[in-house]
């Protein structure tokens, strides 16, 4: 959810990637329910571009470089997106389906998001994407 009631930005491929994840997740028990219907939300009202030429330069993309700063510790990541095969923290990958990964996920540089995580909900700024 974000706290600036800005809409998503998805390109096709991404938006296609996140409804196969959501579509996998909500008819389970598993944990990730939650998380795949916390989702479901965010991504209804998405713009979603068919060339991801014409999307914006910051918009947060599988295999996007993305700096975030955790609101209320001041903590700050920095990461790339990518598919799960890829992730591997110690080299800053993070999985795209990864809590914090779905949440940024068509965000925007200089956007805040509240999202509910495995500790409980916390709020990002997005600091640079590239």
């Amino acid at each position: 959810m974000t706290e600036n009631a800005v809409s998503l930005i998805l390109t096709r491929d991404d938006y296609e990637l996140l409804k196969k994840y959501i579509s996998s997740r909500l008819d389970t028990i598993s944990g990730e329910h939650a998380v795949a219907a916390q989702l479901h939300a965010e991504i209804q009202n998405a713009q979603v571009v068919e060339n991801a030429d014409e999307t914006p330069a910051d918009l947060i993309r599988l295999y996007s470089n993305v700096k975030v700063e955790e609101e209320r510790t001041g903590r700050k990541m920095q990461f790339q997106l990518v598919l799960p095969g890829e992730a591997d923290i110690k080299k800053e990958k993070l999985s795209v389906f990864a809590p914090l990964g779905i949440a940024l996920m068509g965000y925007r540089k200089g956007q805040k998001i509240k999202w509910r995580m495995p500790a409980g909900e916390k709020t990002f700024k997005v600091i640079d994407v590239s």
